[in-house]
């Protein structure tokens, strides 16, 4: 288990690096961006990534069936794919997303800014978009706003919970997921992310 608070300041600049290289492929407010990433601290340094371009995620669960991953890029109209190698070959050739793979970012990561990429972002706009179970027949994407997300953070610090270590293992397809990864930032907890 490896610990996203250990080193936190160096993932932190690592997400700033991601979102400016991520922010040169296009990824801005009001945009999509999916990741299917093996659950682990990149999975995280991805999705915080993400958000500071101003942009939306979409998660998506490297476990998922082929079809389902095909449906959710194909539906969601993504460009672009976060996504390691391993998860690329997995996903095959969909028409649409440019895949952006994290291994062969790390590097060319390490040269872009150390500033914190500014963007405008309001309560309105979507966090993220979590696909339905599909139980009634197709799976359907729902979009998030940022509000949504902050109020449900909100209220578990109003509950006055202190959670100093929580686990991280749940699957980032799965809503609580950003209880686990946000609220345990946000208090300055440790996160300590579970390998699959």
């Amino acid at each position: 288990i490896d610990s996203f608070w250990r080193g936190r300041q160096k993932r932190d600049r690592r997400a700033d690096q991601l979102a400016h290289r991520l922010r040169a492929k296009g990824a801005k407010a009001d945009t999509l961006v999916a990741i299917c990433l093996e659950r682990g601290n990149e999975m995280v340094v991805g999705i915080l990534a993400i958000l500071k371009t101003g942009a939306a995620y979409l998660p998506i669960d490297p476990e998922y069936p082929k079809k389902r991953i095909e449906h959710m890029l194909e539906d969601s109209k993504v460009r672009l794919l976060l996504c390691s190698e391993a998860g690329g070959d997995m996903i095959g050739k969909v028409e649409g997303p440019s895949p952006i793979y994290i291994e062969a970012q790390q590097g060319s990561v390490r040269q872009e800014h150390l500033a914190r990429p500014k963007g405008n972002i309001g309560p309105s706009q979507t966090a993220y978009v979590m696909y339905t179970s599909g139980s009634t027949g197709r799976p359907k994407g729902v979009m998030m706003p940022h509000r949504a997300l902050a109020n449900l953070v909100r209220s578990y610090h109003r509950m006055d919970i202190s959670c100093e270590r929580v686990a991280q293992f749940t699957s980032m397809s799965f809503d609580v997921s950003f209880l686990e990864i946000f609220f345990t930032i946000t208090q300055g907890g440790e996160l300590l992310v579970v390998p699959e």
